[in-house]
């Protein structure tokens, strides 16, 4: 992996036609996108992860493959890897987060599935979601199949439905995998709740996602919060309202009864996993 790395960060890929939509020439866009992938490391990691599912397919007899899907190169490394020697891997891909608009890489070219390597089987995390694929995806007929969501933890027992309160003083802000989101966010809510001291801020970040990093972007805040840790369970018994950007948290919120405000920080994507209200 390593070596290959090396090797084509040296003597870059080259484009065999143009790249064009709507007319626009993107070549540049796509160049600058593979040779990002070199420096960051994606490009040997998805290679690592090839050549590693290539040694365990050796070792032994894979039937069967069941990872969550999103549709990332180190997924269509891990299948490519799994079936090098030509054993059929029945492999299934879960769908297991909400969909956004944003979310481009699930949606493939019109004949991309005729090229990449591709689970058996798509479950999505509910119809709603399927639907989103089904009609902007280009999957191939009965590759998507209808599932249940993995998040379980939340019975009717776990969290009561919120009654509707006539103040709010507790705000939860939830937040997802990704530095800018974090930034841009605490810039938000340092103006929003600058010289207001009637609420308690709880700020949630991402279990995968260390707020320090943020924090090394940013410095010091000028907001009073309290980072909040545990479970989304514990979380979402402690607010009257919750502010996301592109949380599926937010979704979870409402489903118990607690006001939910959304974020557009102006991104020309939208990452909101309720789009349509």
């Amino acid at each position: 992996a390593a070596w290959y790395t090396v090797l084509h960060y040296l003597k870059p890929i080259r484009l065999r036609s143009n790249v064009e939509m709507d007319g626009i020439q993107l070549n540049d866009l796509v160049r600058e996108a593979i040779h990002r992938d070199f420096v960051t490391g994606h490009f040997f990691n998805s290679l690592w992860l090839y050549y590693s599912a290539k040694a365990l397919a050796k070792r032994i007899e894979v039937d069967a493959c069941l990872y969550p899907f999103e549709n990332r190169s180190w997924e269509t490394m891990l299948i490519a890897g799994l079936s090098s020697r030509g054993n059929p891997v029945r492999t299934v891909g879960y769908n297991h987060a909400a969909i956004t608009p944003g979310h481009t890489n699930l949606s493939l070219g019109i004949d991309e599935a005729k090229v990449i390597p591709l689970p058996d089987t798509i479950v999505t995390m509910g119809d709603a979601t399927k639907t989103l694929l089904e009609k902007n995806g280009n999957y191939p007929e009965g590759m998507l199949q209808l599932g249940c969501a993995l998040r379980q933890g939340r019975s009717n027992d776990a969290i009561g439905t919120k009654c509707p309160r006539n103040t709010i003083s507790k705000v939860l802000v939830v937040l997802a995998t990704s530095l800018e989101e974090y930034v841009h966010t605490m810039i938000f809510l340092n103006k929003a709740f600058d010289g207001v001291e009637s609420y308690q801020i709880g700020i949630r970040p991402h279990p995968a996602f260390p707020f320090s990093q943020a924090k090394e972007r940013l410095g010091e805040p000028k907001l009073k919060f309290t980072l909040m840790g545990g479970s989304v369970e514990d979380n979402l018994n402690w607010p009257d309202l919750v502010i996301y950007v592109s949380s599926t948290v937010g979704l979870t919120a409402i489903s118990k009864g607690i006001p939910a405000i959304t974020i557009d920080l102006g991104d020309f994507m939208d990452y909101d996993p309720a789009p349509e209200n």
